[in-house]
């Protein structure tokens, strides 16, 4: 996953993240999957999360201003979840 290892407040931010096979070798693209950030910090109510473009096979994700303007200073966690119907896969 190709997510900034450092975001700063109030920017805004993207990243794109290619196709990828799941542990079966079958393919995990933009064509049939939703791909989805989860964005969490230690404080309570405080994250985002963002459906991410496609962009060719993959995915383009954007992290509005508004969307970074209140991140506080920290450590911020992530999750990268592909979804298709009712199945989910953490690809990060």
């Amino acid at each position: 996953m190709n997510i900034p290892a450092q975001i700063t407040a109030g920017d805004t931010v993207k990243w794109r993240d290619v196709a990828t096979k799941d542990n079966l070798g079958n393919t995990i693209d933009s064509a049939g999957w939703t791909l989805t950030y989860w964005l969490r910090t230690n404080t309570a109510g405080e994250g985002v999360s963002t459906v991410a473009s496609a962009y060719g096979t993959g995915w383009e994700t954007t992290l509005s201003a508004a969307a970074t303007a209140a991140f506080d200073a920290g450590h911020w966690f992530w999750q990268a979840i592909a979804t298709q119907g009712s199945t989910k896969l953490t690809l990060g």
